[in-house]
This record gives C-alpha cells, sequence and structure tokens, in this order.
C-alpha cells in the first residue's frame, strides 16, 4: 500500500530467525497480517556468557515457568472490545486494584515479560551455537527454544493490542512505544480498518509524528477519504504532494476529490432525512466473523430492497460464502451452489434515479450483475472504499450502519490468484430486525419454477375456494 511507510515500519519490527524457528513475518499473500515481532538484537550487554547447555535448559525451564503463557491473566480490554494482558496473575484473583490499572501500566508488563524472553532466547542461541554442545543438548535446548518461539508468537498480538489501549489513553513520545503504535496502524492499514487507523493517527498527528515520518500524511489522507472526510483528506493529500510522499493510489483519490465533494453534500443531505424518520429497513448480516447492520434505501430502490428482504426471509442466503473479497475493492456473496446459475431463478429491473442517485462509499451494499441491464438477482456486494466507476451502474440499496470492524476481518479472497489456504467466512444467517409494515415480494422479469408453482398453487387455491363458493350460492338458491 505505503511502500516507503511500509518499510520504515519493516525497520521497526523485522523477523526474529532463531536456528530452524522463524517468527511471524509481516504479511500473507490474502493481505490477512502476521504480525511482525520487535527486532532483538544479536547482542546485548544484558546477556551473559554462554554457560553449559545443561546449565543453560535448567535456567530456561525455571523462567518459562515465570513467563509461560497460562499464567498471564486475561481481563476485558478497552480496545475495539478485544482482551488484553494485565500481567501475571496474582494469589488473589479477584484484587479490586487490578481494574485500576493504567493502560500503560499494563503494556510495561508486557513489553518486559516479552523483553525477558527475548533474552532468555538469546541466551538459549548462544548455547546451541557452543562447540562443546553435544547434539542430544542441542535437542534438548531446541526444544526450550521453539517453546520460546511460540510463546512470543501468542504474546505479541497482545502486546500491540496493550500498545493500542495505552495509546488511546494518553498518545506518547516514548521511542517503544512508538515502535509499537506504528506497526500497530499498519495492521489497521493492512485489513482496512481505518476506524480504528484513525484514532492512532489522531494521536501521531497531534505530536507533529509526521515532522519525523512525512508518509503518515499520504496515510492519513487515505484513511480521512475512506471515512469520506473529503475536506480533511484533501488537506492531507497536498501535504504529502509538498513533502513528495504521496503514493499513486492517494494520487487517484485526490483527482477524485471534486466528484465526491458535490456527492457527498448531496449524500449527507439523504442520510440526514433518513436518520430523522428512522422507517427505513433494517437488517442484520451474521457472518462467521461477526455481525454486520445494514440499513436499506427502500425510498430509492424499493424493489431491490423487497427483493433482498424476500430472499433473507426465505433463508436463500443463509450458508452462502463471501467468495470474493478482494483488498480495496469490495466483498461479493449471495451465489447460491443449489441453483443452475446462482440465483433465485429470475431477474429484476435496476433502479436509478439520477436525482437522488446513491453513491459507492466504504460499506455500501449494491446488487451484482452480469455486465448487462436488468440482469441482478440475488448477488451483491459491499464496497470496501469509494468506487466511483461503479455509481449509476449497479444499484445501491443500502449501507452499513453498525459492524464495519466486521469488514476488516473477512478472509480476503482473490478468485484472479486463489490462494488454497484462505477459507472464505460464511454468511450464517440474514435477519429483518426492522420493515415498514407492507408485504415484500419483489416484481420479476422472469419467473423461476419454484415461484411458478407457488402461483400456480395460489391460483388453485383460489379456484378451488371459488368453486366452493359457486357451489354454496347454487345450493342456497334451491
Amino acid at each position: 500500500m505505503k511502500q516507503n511507510f511500509f518499510s520504515f515500519c519493516a525497520s521497526l519490527g523485522a523477523s526474529l530467525i532463531l536456528g530452524n524457528f522463524i517468527l511471524p513475518g509481516p504479511l500473507s499473500a490474502q493481505n490477512t497480517p502476521k504480525v511482525p515481532v520487535l527486532s532483538i538484537p544479536e547482542s546485548s550487554p544484558n546477556v551473559s556468557s554462554p554457560i553449559s547447555a545443561h546449565t543453560a535448559r535448567n535456567q530456561a525451564k525455571a523462567n518459562l515457568e515465570e513467563v509461560e503463557i497460562d499464567e498471564v491473566e486475561i481481563d476485558e480490554g478497552t480496545v475495539r472490545g478485544k482482551s488484553t494482558v494485565t500481567g501475571p496473575k496474582s494469589s488473589n484473583s479477584k484484587n479490586p486494584k487490578k481494574s485500576s490499572q493504567t493502560a500503560e501500566a499494563n503494556f510495561r508488563k508486557g513489553l518486559e515479560a516479552y523483553q525477558k524472553a527475548g533474552k532468555k532466547i538469546r541466551e538459549l542461541q548462544k548455547n546451541f551455537m557452543a562447540l562443546n554442545t553435544t547434539e542430544e543438548e542441542k535437542e534438548a535446548l531446541g526444544e526450550d527454544l521453539q517453546k520460546y518461539a511460540e510463546y512470543i508468537s501468542k504474546l505479541y498480538p497482545k502486546l500491540l493490542d496493550l500498545a493500542e489501549a495505552a495509546w488511546l489513553e494518553k498518545p506518547m513520545k516514548d521511542p517503544e512505544m512508538l515502535k509499537f503504535i506504528v506497526e500497530v496502524l499498519e495492521v489497521r492499514l493492512a485489513t482496512e480498518d481505518y476506524e480504528s487507523a484513525q484514532a492512532i493517527l489522531n494521536g501521531l498527528l497531534e505530536l507533529n509524528i509526521p515532522e519525523i515520518l512525512p508518509d503518515l500524511y499520504d496515510v492519513a489522507g487515505e484513511t480521512a477519504f475512506m471515512l469520506n472526510d473529503f475536506e480533511k483528506a484533501g488537506r492531507y493529500f497536498t501535504e504529502a504532494e509538498a513533502k513528495n510522499v504521496l503514493s499513486e493510489r492517494c494520487a487517484a483519490f485526490k483527482s477524485d476529490l471534486s466528484y465526491y465533494r458535490t456527492a457527498w453534500a448531496k449524500e449527507k443531505i439523504l442520510r440526514e432525512r433518513e436518520s430523522q424518520k428512522e422507517n427505513l429497513p433494517l437488517v442484520k448480516i451474521k457472518t462467521s466473523k461477526g455481525s454486520i447492520v445494514l440499513e436499506l434505501y427502500e425510498n430509492q430502490a424499493p424493489n431491490t430492497v423487497a427483493n433482498f428482504i424476500y430472499l433473507a426471509e426465505k433463508g436463500f442466503y443463509d450458508g452462502l460464502y463471501f467468495e470474493s473479497v478482494i483488498p480495496g475493492f469490495c466483498a461479493e456473496s449471495g451465489r447460491s451452489m443449489s441453483t443452475e446459475d446462482g440465483g433465485p431463478g429470475y431477474l429484476i429491473r435496476d433502479e436509478y434515479d439520477e436525482n437522488d442517485l446513491r453513491i459507492h462509499t466504504r460499506g455500501t451494499i449494491s446488487m451484482a450483475n452480469d455486465g448487462s441491464p436488468n440482469s441482478a438477482g440475488s448477488r451483491f456486494f459491499i464496497s470496501l472504499s469509494p468506487l466511483r466507476q461503479f455509481d449509476g451502474k449497479f444499484v445501491v440499496f443500502g449501507r452499513i450502519v453498525k459492524g464495519f470492524d466486521v469488514l476488516s476481518k473477512l478472509q480476503r479472497i482473490d478468485p484472479a490468484n486463489p490462494d488454497p489456504m484462505a477459507e472464505p467466512d460464511q454468511i450464517e444467517e440474514i435477519k429483518v430486525l426492522r420493515k415498514q409494515d407492507h408485504k415484500y415480494r419483489p416484481k420479476v422479469l422472469k419467473q423461476s419454477s419454484e415461484n411458478k408453482d407457488e402461483n400456480q398453487e395460489e391460483k388453485n387455491t383460489k379456484s378451488s375456494k371459488s368453486s366452493k363458493s359457486k357451489k354454496k350460492q347454487e345450493k342456497s338458491a334451491y
């Protein structure tokens, strides 16, 4: 995304190689980050000279017990609903003083445990590489190295959460804190969690960190753009351009600013009107990564909304997958494996209102089609960024009002570059939370055999009732 910015991050957190053991590196192929670990210097004045392998192993066991992952208490954190490490357990697990620990104190405890484990790893490495170490001793030391590697791999993501909590409590120019918070920012950007990224950036900008890391202007501009703050995005893009750090991606965003400023002004008016009435349908998509609540634009796309609600209440979407989740683009679902074309067996007409055209911004839901007019059925996509090129070509019929964090958690799946290890996330259920007092039945362009059977059954029922009614009339006439 940001080559210079991520290069800087890499200099703060590189992979630590332990013989044949490698701790997590930067990002996977599918843009689901494996958090980088803080680099530990190969030599340190605090590390003693090599000792016997037997002694080293005994000491390692003792210290491993002190920092074993099971010995770290997990309490509910204050950041993004996550759990955080709060330090070693005490004899009194109900000690009320623990809740008063500051986020910074928790971070320092986690950092101390991390550094302590790093020191022991270096000691074990030295003894592993010592000339007088036997193969049997190397095997034993290797097992302990593996335990420490696993421990640090588990501890490090928690340490990043602690750093984020401490940063949100109070941004500080502490070098250790800056190392970690910049890595947290990298992860948030890589997973497109712009809400969390914005909270971190606020502190960095407040402390004038862009003066030593100008790439942050580019990052801040992209974040503001994704959150529909186009005025602020413009200011950051200008700063980034002046410092010659404006990325190609953000240069493209900058060229679209005039369009989005105008379009967003209209969109805000529509949203304000809708918020005052509070009568638009709400649906909750329960996924394997959490729930997303959508508000549906029944005023602009009544038939499209009727179609979505109709299919949702039938359970059509339950169990389907997000088969395509492309970073910076969209997350697509709605293709059934039980029908010939993956759709509901019919098509619906496109609904575009030039006066009230809803634009594609991050978090909007739209109908997918086969590229030709009036070819939508059941497939839909959620925009992961503003998509100007889709405005007026795909029907936007709603937006996310709760659950943006779930978008960042969805497994990235790129059909053009498939990853056999990537498992797509599933729609477990779509539940209608609110709708207006009328029947939601779409007008379709062609019917499936299922619908034909339903309609025929309806006609047969009506015909039967009519026939009985006529017979009653005939009897009464006699």
